[in-house]
């Protein structure tokens, strides 16, 4: 729940709209889901430099120890999907 939870606060922060309140949905959740799978990976590239990672690290951090018990259950609740997804692609992969 809390890579989701970071991928979500990760792109409100350079986005500029982290000051807006969070609302996660579960289509939300869904959707940064799906966008990391779909993604190939990438070369490495100059930053954003709008805030260190570290500082991203500390800021995101924070948050989740204060995010209300609703956006963590809708996150938690992904989480659960994708691990369960996972587990079965894995034993497939195993038994293939």
């Amino acid at each position: 729940a809390y890579n989701l939870f970071f991928r979500l606060e990760r792109k409100r922060i350079i986005a500029g709209i982290d000051h807006l309140p969070m609302v996660v949905t579960l289509e939300c959740a869904r959707d940064i889901s799906v966008e990391q799978k779909d993604k190939p990976k990438r070369q490495h590239r100059k930053s954003h430099g709008k805030i260190s990672f570290r500082e991203l690290a500390r800021v995101i951090a924070r948050r989740w120890k204060i995010i209300g018990i609703p956006n963590r259950n809708i996150l938690e609740a992904q989480a659960i999907m994708e691990k369960e997804t996972y587990q079965e692609e894995l034993r497939l992969w195993k038994v293939g």
